[in-house]
């Protein structure tokens, strides 16, 4: 079995582990759920991302009839296949294009060896297998070695406190009382200023002088942050195009704030 047959096989039983076989499946869904680059190289050797996602786009372009899919899709797949060098991230420009399996070839699947290693792939941010990771439950972790006692250093005698002078306290003037028919003028606070914070309110002083802006939501295709202040056409993480949509109807160009397409009128959401 050769990259596509075992690509192929992958989402089939992928797909019937997940009860998905009696309905069309996406071209979505083929990347990110039943076939996702890190599951399919287990299977096979795919060894960059480039030749994973040109065996997808020959898998849904028609290859050997596994997967039948809108003509106008297959076309645009076979074409850029065929051009000397051809754009392999064009295959996520389809990905609400629905597809379908062979049933021949699903049938041929499952009547064979439908052992395989369906567990999803381990996230990039996913903790570290360790050797104390790995021992068997129930074993004492290794002792570690004493540290070595290290010997103080000598304190300094401590001085003498130097001789205090006793203080005499004076007791305070009484107040003096008004005198009679003396006018009483009470003593009124000025007024705080017109940007003073009203009494009783919090004032941070670490909060910033303006709201943070909203985060930027970041590559559509892997969520990664996206940098800013620069003009960026890949995603740097994933390497996918972030400037070119194609209609999945006719497969023509759609600029980033285009509701339909000015080819055929199809909703580009």
């Amino acid at each position: 079995m050769d990259t596509l047959d075992l690509l192929f096989r992958r989402i089939v039983l992928a797909a019937n582990a997940a009860g998905a076989l009696e309905r069309p499946l996406t071209v979505g869904e083929i990347l990110d759920t039943f076939a996702p680059y890190a599951s399919a190289r287990r299977d096979g050797p795919i060894a960059t991302q480039d030749d994973y996602l040109q065996a997808v786009m020959e898998l849904v372009a028609g290859e050997r009839a596994l997967v039948f899919a809108d003509d106008l899709m297959q076309d645009d797949l076979k074409a850029e296949l065929a051009s000397p060098n051809p754009d392999v991230n064009v295959i996520r420009t389809y990905a609400n294009t629905k597809v379908r399996l062979s049933t021949e070839g699903v049938h041929g699947v499952l009547a064979g060896d439908t052992t395989i290693d369906l567990r999803p792939p381990t996230p990039l941010g996913g903790r570290a297998v360790t050797a104390e990771s790995r021992a068997p439950a129930g074993a004492k972790p290794a002792a570690k070695p004493a540290a070595k006692p290290t010997a103080k250093p000598a304190m300094p005698p401590a001085a003498k406190p130097a001789p205090t002078t006793p203080i005499t306290l004076r007791p305070a003037p009484a107040a003096s009382a008004p005198r009679a028919g003396a006018p009483i003028v009470a003593k009124v606070p000025p007024p705080p200023p017109d940007d003073a914070a009203p009494e009783g309110a919090l004032v941070d002083a670490y909060a910033p002088a303006t709201a943070a802006a909203t985060e930027d939501p970041g590559c559509p295709y892997c969520s990664s942050p996206i940098p800013q202040g620069r003009a960026i056409r890949f995603c740097p993480a994933c390497g996918q195009n972030l400037s070119v949509r194609r209609c999945a109807g006719c497969s023509a160009e759609i600029e980033s704030g285009w509701k339909f397409c000015v080819t055929c009128g199809r909703s580009a959401r």
